[in-house]
């Protein structure tokens, strides 16, 4: 819970708030393969009271850090990091700026390893005298709750509006933008396929209907880095601590 401070804005509970965030570009072709993916992600930590300024944060990582170049703020003892996984100033008795987040640690992969993609979408436009069906399945292998997922499907111009024959969630046709967004919602192990069936009153080519693009939210990094604990760099004492982790999609694209 947080208080209000009177005439200010409110203070966290916990004297020191973590946020890692991770930013994910994914680049695939329309017949399933993966061009690139990147992953870039910061962990922040932002201190609030003067007396926990002067601490340690320990972090586990896990064999999801294989492929990531990691990189410490320059004022990190990146010896302490690489040998204890610690994350500690340079100076131990200097303490971490008040009320001004800093990012601690920066990390980036790119690869081409499609098992790494957290969503799969394959899209199927075949004519059928004057109409094009056009067949749109998502695929996960439910590792990971992908949360307020949309796909948007481009529309080529037609005489009348797209008609959604079957669908796994919801959708909505912007006439304005030519574009059908499928509105899936939450992705988990409970639902890790879907489909979509739209059928347009036109004999479209199939490239008229890519590229399709999607957007999601989740609290499940591609880095498996977790931070154990915070203690007091004197004393070793327990420092308490709250966070925030976020997944943010830059760009999502299948051409």
């Amino acid at each position: 819970a947080e208080e209000a401070v009177a005439g200010g804005p409110a203070l966290p509970a916990e004297p020191i708030t973590i946020t890692v965030e991770e930013h994910v570009s994914v680049d695939m072709t329309r017949d399933g393969a993966l061009n690139s993916m990147e992953v870039q992600g910061t962990m922040t930590l932002e201190v609030y009271q003067e007396d926990s300024a002067c601490v340690r944060v320990h972090v586990e990582q896990g064999e999801a850090c294989a492929g990531f170049q990691l990189k410490t703020h320059p004022n990190i003892d990146k010896k302490l990091f690489s040998g204890e996984g610690v994350l500690g100033l340079k100076q131990p008795d200097r303490p971490f700026p008040i009320g001004t987040a800093l990012g601690v640690l920066k990390w980036r992969r790119q690869t081409s390893d499609e098992s790494a993609v957290p969503l799969t979408i394959n899209c199927w436009p075949s004519v059928s005298g004057s109409e094009t069906y056009v067949n749109v399945e998502y695929e996960t292998d439910g590792s990971r709750d992908l949360h307020n997922t949309v796909i948007a499907i481009p529309i080529p111009p037609c005489r009348d509006p797209p008609q959604v024959t079957q669908v796994d969630g919801d959708y909505r046709y912007d006439a304005r933008q030519g574009v059908l967004f499928w509105d899936v919602g939450l992705i988990d192990a409970s639902n890790t396929t879907g489909s979509m069936e739209i059928v347009l009153a036109t004999q479209a080519d199939e490239s008229s209907v890519f590229p399709i693009t999607c957007n999601f939210d989740s609290v499940s990094t591609f880095i498996d880095l977790a931070v154990t604990k915070i203690v007091g760099t004197a004393d070793e004492a327990p420092v308490k601590y709250g966070g925030a982790t976020r997944v943010i999609v830059d760009s999502y694209s299948i051409e």
